[in-house]
């Protein structure tokens, strides 16, 4: 169960990040175009990260503040901020640059040379791992409505006033706000991976 859900939030997090980044391209018109776009920037960065007091930030960039500190490079307060401040607008370039060492070694992918079948592909897992995890949420929120749950309603009466007595006072599942609108976003998912698609479609 433990690795199902990680495998879900793996090919969820690749696709929304993929997916961010097809969302900032001009050329649009071809893979190739596409690949060099994707391979722009050529940070090394750690698979380890550390929370910051709140910064979140790969190992290997705290790593190289350390040695400056300790070599003197940074000296000042102004030294100080300017790097926190430069670490802090690089955080998304060291999270591509993290991504696309992911889709290599999780997906067998090199950005470089993906061809729009594999990239097809991610988004499938993107959709799919989504709606997955909405109805295993959808799944657990379920239970808040069966008949364990009713135990102790409609205490004076048989069944139908005991359900009645719980939807007065609880709803019910198919109304319920949290339910519909997670129901809602699947469809989402589905015009959006449709869209996807139909644009990859396009690329020669």
């Amino acid at each position: 169960m433990y690795r199902q859900n990680y495998e879900l939030a793996v090919k969820i997090y690749i696709g929304d990040q993929v997916i961010n980044k097809m969302s900032q391209i001009n050329e649009r018109d071809s893979i190739e175009g596409l690949r060099k776009f994707f391979m722009q920037g050529n940070q090394s960065v750690s698979h380890q990260w550390i929370d910051m007091a709140g910064m979140i930030t790969p190992k290997s960039a705290v790593d190289e503040f350390i040695a400056s500190t300790e070599s003197g490079k940074i000296s000042t307060l102004d030294d100080l901020k300017e790097t926190f401040n430069t670490m802090n607008t690089l955080h998304y370039q060291f999270e591509w640059e993290f991504c696309k060492s992911l889709i290599k070694e999780y997906l067998a992918i090199d950005l470089a040379k993906i061809e729009s079948d594999q990239l097809m592909g991610i988004m499938s897992d993107w959709k799919n791992s989504l709606i997955k995890q909405n109805e295993l949420v959808l799944k657990d929120a379920e239970k808040e409505f069966d008949s364990n749950r009713r135990i102790g309603y409609g205490i004076d009466g048989d069944e139908s006033i005991r359900d009645a007595d719980f939807e007065a006072v609880r709803g019910s599942y198919d109304e319920n706000k949290f339910v519909k609108e997670l129901k809602e976003e699947s469809g989402k998912i589905e015009v959006r991976h449709k869209e996807l698609t139909e644009f990859i479609s396009t690329l020669h």
